[in-house]
């Protein structure tokens, strides 16, 4: 696999932004996700039970659907990736892509509050994950 620079920030694709997009939009519930699981007093892994040491040790995962699929059916729900159409900043310094269209964003927040199963795991357990087909999972 090639990490260099050069592939890092010029090898983008309609999937890679879009899902970066998305990804972005909640990022805020993904970690309130973590916080409430700490608060709760249920700050271990779903996969192993081991509990973290650290709020930074827990992975935020998705199961049934995965990411790939809950991304994946959203983006369908627009009419493709192509559809997500997100900037960098526009003009300014930015890291990540943001969603374009506001109706996209709340559209998504929507889908994603219905849909999403996170859960906890181990940095070195949501990496072993294996990455189920996109299209394997229905809304």
């Amino acid at each position: 696999m090639d990490f260099s620079y050069r592939t890092c920030i010029s090898n983008h694709t309609e999937e890679s932004d879009a899902k970066e997009g998305l990804r972005l939009a909640v990022e805020g519930r993904r970690l309130s996700y973590r916080d409430e699981r700490i608060e709760a007093g249920t700050f271990a892994s779903d996969v192993s039970g081991a509990v973290f040491p650290d709020r930074n040790d827990a992975q935020v995962i998705y199961d049934n659907p995965s990411w790939g699929q809950l991304t994946y059916r959203f983006a369908e729900t627009e009419g493709g990736r192509n559809r997500i159409l997100v900037h960098s900043g526009r003009g300014g310094v930015l890291i990540g892509s943001h969603l374009m269209d506001s109706g996209v964003h709340a559209r998504w927040l929507a889908f994603y509050d219905r849909y999403a199963n996170r859960r906890l795991a181990t940095a070195s357990e949501a990496a072993a994950r294996p990455r189920p087909p996109q299209d394997a999972w229905t809304p």
